[in-house]
């Protein structure tokens, strides 16, 4: 089935009207309801009630109430405001929500947290609509920059643009003479970057792909565009610099402070080990609110066995969940792996990803995973990559 590589979605940016998130409710819903009506133990008296709510219990016999009670950081009763009066005691604080309304935290399934943390505080290319907008943002943030400083993240998105054409060097190379760009595509499979990026990469005409990525050249010159797809991006990642442990831990704190203003409390975040230990430190400050589940890379195997061999699941707030695999890339940068090519680049069917080769290395991770009782989640996107993946399964 052929593909096209621009395809169109419309984001909502609406937002609901009457759904209010408190964020002190953060840390009592990630431990999930526990829905006991006016019952508690022992005449156990809260320690935080709500009342005048509208209280979505999840329970089909009794969905709605109009009150909760928190004791030890875990709901201790739900029901209705005069039953709820029963485990109010001197210290118990008490918020009167007036009318809002109150629901278990959202769990986000799909995160790349820490890198998600920078991003807010990056160029925000997300939502331009024509290459006028997209030069002027970067070149607004190149002013607040000082020489030499990169300019990365970005989430843009070509097919927003009018016309939808991907972006070039050409574009940005003459408001950026001093600072090196690497701004992705919101999919995180392609990167633009400029001229200079490329000449601190060594990358140029003579450059070749690397396997599962591509350096797209300009068919006629034989020089690279700018764009880069999937593993090509390695070549510019691995020149910038890194950020200290301090910038790290802000960005998380940035982005812990941003799910909970979204009511998110669950977070699965697919990064790495090190990702894993800037949240260790925050775990160990108490500064975590919410609950994050980290996806190490397949290719990191040994490294993740041997760190749950020392840590197990690891703690209450703070989880190794598994590892995370790519067998091809995206339909957006044109990198998802199909049998038949795509119908305005029939050039290209797609990439198999860098996890994919040496050939059979994939097969063999799952199989050395699976025997250490490890969680694997497998990225593919093609129909061929898709069968692929079922054969190994």
């Amino acid at each position: 089935m052929k593909k096209n590589s621009y395809h169109r979605i419309k984001i909502g940016t609406g937002r609901p009207a009457e759904f209010i998130f408190f964020k002190l409710l953060a840390l009592m819903m990630i431990t999930g309801w526990l829905v006991a009506g006016c019952q508690q133990e022992g005449g156990t008296m809260a320690d935080l009630v709500l009342v005048n709510g509208q209280v979505w219990t999840v329970d089909q016999k009794k969905p709605e109430v109009s009150a909760l009670a928190i004791s030890q950081n875990k709901i201790l009763a739900v029901g209705q405001n005069s039953e709820i009066k029963k485990v109010i005691g001197p210290a118990t604080k008490v918020i009167d929500l007036k009318g809002a309304f109150v629901l278990p935290g959202f769990i986000d399934a799909h995160t790349h947290f820490l890198n998600g943390g920078f991003a807010l505080k990056s160029v925000k290319l997300r939502d331009c609509q024509s290459r006028e907008e997209f030069v002027s943002r970067l070149e607004a943030k190149a002013s607040e920059l000082p020489a030499g400083a990169w300019i990365v993240n970005g989430d843009w998105d070509h097919e927003q643009f009018d016309p939808p054409e991907l972006p070039r060097k050409e574009w940005i190379d003459a408001i950026t003479p001093r600072h090196p760009v690497c701004v992705n595509r919101f999919d995180g499979h392609m990167v633009l970057v400029n001229s200079l990026a490329l000449k601190l990469a060594k990358i140029g005409r003579e450059t070749v792909s690397p396997p599962g990525g591509e350096i797209v050249k300009d068919p006629q010159t034989g020089e690279p565009t700018g764009i880069l797809k999937d593993a090509a991006c390695d070549l510019i990642y691995a020149i910038i610099p890194q950020p200290s442990n301090e910038e790290k831990l802000a960005a998380v704190r940035a982005a812990l402070k941003e799910a909970a203003a979204h009511g998110v409390t669950s977070i699965h975040d697919m990064s790495d080990l090190s990702s894993f230990g800037v949240y260790d430190q925050l775990r160990q400050q108490n500064e975590l609110t919410a609950r994050l589940y980290v996806y190490d890379q397949i290719s990191d195997l040994d490294n993740f066995l041997q760190a749950k061999d020392r840590l197990g699941s690891g703690y209450p707030f703070l989880r190794l969940a598994g590892l995370k695999g790519f067998v091809d890339g995206s339909l957006g940068s044109s990198t998802a792996y199909f049998f038949e090519p795509y119908n305005d680049q029939p050039q290209t069917s797609g990439l198999l990803a860098s996890h994919m080769y040496p050939e059979g290395i994939m097969e063999k991770r799952l199989l050395q995973a699976d025997r250490a009782g490890c969680q694997v989640a497998v990225h593919a996107i093609g129909d061929r990559a898709n069968a692929i993946i079922l054969d190994l399964c």
